[in-house]
């Protein structure tokens, strides 16, 4: 190892931190975004056929669940196979390392379309919904890791902290690139309290929390019973 060599390596570790949290926070608006702008665009049809009894918010959400199953696992996996073989991630040493970041990808992908969900369904009007997406997830994104470790992060915000998809996305696609190099130590020298299979953990559980409250908000919003006063202007 040349004396030279440490610089090279220490150029080349910043240079994937930063690609990789700008793949977790590209697919984390993606998500999140692009399922907010669907539902809040579908929402005056789907009241009004609720509204007329045609179906059941059951039978809705799991449709729609259904229906955007493909496009939310192929959507986040183009920019992984880019990325990843394009830039050299994990010296595209391992298929199993790209096959982990195409989970934990989709993983964040799902976390974050369910947080769009949640927040089309709490908040009435797109526009509104559109403008506060910065307020609500900017802090989220501040709170991943990157900027700043964790442990140094006031208390104050340790709620936010665990509530934030990218914290848990970052954290995961840290450990698939720098577990069993030589360089492990920038690993040591970060705040990573959780493995990687607890960060996919918790991205699916946040993710199936978050839809379950969305729907639980779809079924009151939409439930016929409602004071005909509370029914959308179509």
């Amino acid at each position: 190892m040349t004396e030279d060599q440490p610089d090279i390596t220490q150029s080349i570790l910043q240079n994937i931190r930063g690609v990789e949290f700008f793949l977790v926070s590209f697919c984390t608006f993606s998500g999140l975004q692009g399922t907010l702008a669907t539902f809040s665009g579908e929402k005056p049809m789907f009241l009004r056929e609720r509204f007329s009894n045609t179906y059941t918010t059951w039978s809705y959400f799991w449709a729609r669940s259904l229906a955007n199953l493909p496009f939310e696992l192929i959507y986040p996996s183009i920019p992984v196979v880019i990325v990843f073989y394009g830039i050299g991630m994990n010296n595209n040493r391992a298929p199993d390392n790209f096959l982990l970041m195409l989970l934990i990808i989709n993983a964040l992908y799902f976390c974050a379309a369910s947080y769009g969900l949640f927040y089309s369904a709490v908040i009435p009007k797109l526009e509104v919904a559109m403008a506060l997406v910065p307020v609500l997830i900017i802090p989220f994104m501040m709170l991943s890791g990157f900027f700043r470790d964790l442990d140094q992060v006031s208390k104050v915000f340790y709620p936010l902290e665990y509530l934030s998809p990218f914290r848990y996305g970052f954290q995961a696609s840290m450990l698939n690139e720098f577990t069993g190099k030589p360089y492990r130590k920038d690993l040591e020298n970060s705040y990573i309290p959780n493995s990687l299979e607890a960060n996919l953990y918790i991205l699916l559980g946040l993710g199936v929390f978050l839809r379950f409250i969305a729907f639980v908000m779809m079924y009151y919003i939409s439930n016929p019973k409602r004071p005909k006063i509370n029914r959308p202007v179509v």
